[in-house]
């Protein structure tokens, strides 16, 4: 979300870079769903209610990262914590990859 008020951090790069990290918490998202499709043993029968239920897992578990970053970043407010939340990400992403 863009809230207009939010230039109040005097540069809109700043707004943009807490923006950027909600996309890489998603691709982070991504890459734990595409791995845990990779470890899961489908079948005929269960392939559907597997994929269903992966899909909501991951969703739930990227919506409490991303309600995490918002709430200890006070929504890229506290720049130690949004340089934090950063590092962290990039280094999940990094682990995360094949």
């Amino acid at each position: 979300m863009f809230f207009p008020d939010s230039i109040f951090l005097g540069e809109t790069g700043y707004v943009l870079a807490h923006e950027q990290l909600h996309f890489d918490i998603n691709y982070l998202g991504v890459l734990k769903f595409i791995d845990s499709i990779t470890r899961t043993n489908f079948t005929v029968n269960n392939w559907q209610d597997e994929l269903s239920n992966l899909n909501q897992v991951k969703f739930t578990e990227t919506s409490f990262v991303q309600e995490a970053y918002d709430k200890e970043s006070n929504y890229g407010r506290k720049a130690k914590m949004q340089l934090a939340w950063q590092k962290k990400i990039q280094g999940m992403i990094k682990e995360s990859l094949p």
